[in-house]
């Protein structure tokens, strides 16, 4: 029924499963998904984060557990159950973290987005050049926040992957331009009108 669509003639046998049957993972699993699939996001995460107890090992449980949370607007938890998949073993792949780091940026939500990242780079075997195409925005997210060391890190992988796409994005225009230097013009011109800022912020008081 889940794969033909028919959500909610699903989600009322897996009522009726769940009901004879409390205690079992898997169909708390497969009932937090239907529901996701509803857009009852908030009753997801309940039968998920049940699911995800009886089988804290298995890194697809915290993955639509991540999903769920993500939809109802738990970034925080969203993003704690994402580190959780992939210390798990979940494939690396950059649909599993893309939509969450996008929605985080737009929420303003750096620092967070930073610190998940951070933890995913300790992980082992885990390529964070294949998340390139997001961690251009974070990186100048990161320059415009004064957080120089996490940009330093993403603009490194930015570049690498796509350097005269990185540069432009940035507003160098010599290409030819090396990402040593640009990362110290860039953090040498984001001091200076931070200083510059914080004068005209004074002298205004």
């Amino acid at each position: 029924l889940i794969e033909t669509d028919h959500y909610a003639d699903a989600e009322t046998r897996l009522r009726k499963m769940i009901g004879e049957e409390p205690e079992s993972g898997e169909v708390a699993f497969l009932l937090g998904n239907v529901l996701g699939l509803q857009q009852k996001s908030e009753e997801a995460v309940g039968y998920l984060s049940q699911a995800v107890e009886q089988y804290p090992e298995d890194p697809q449980m915290h993955l639509q557990l991540a999903a769920a949370q993500h939809d109802c607007g738990r970034y925080e938890d969203a993003a704690n159950s994402l580190i959780r998949a992939f210390r798990c073993g979940s494939p690396s792949h950059p649909d599993n973290i893309r939509h969450l780091v996008l929605s985080l940026l737009q929420e303003d939500r750096t620092e967070l987005v930073c610190d998940m990242l951070n933890a995913l780079f300790d992980i082992p075997d885990l390529d964070m050049k294949e998340y390139s195409s997001f961690l251009t925005p974070l990186a100048m997210c990161c320059w415009q926040s004064g957080r120089y060391e996490d940009f330093r890190r993403y603009f490194s992988i930015a570049f690498d992957n796509d350097p005269a796409a990185t540069l432009r994005l940035f507003g160098i225009q010599d290409l030819s331009t090396s990402k040593e230097t640009a990362t110290d013009i860039l953090i040498h011109v984001a001091r200076h009108q931070s200083e510059n800022n914080n004068i005209t912020a004074t002298q205004q008081n």
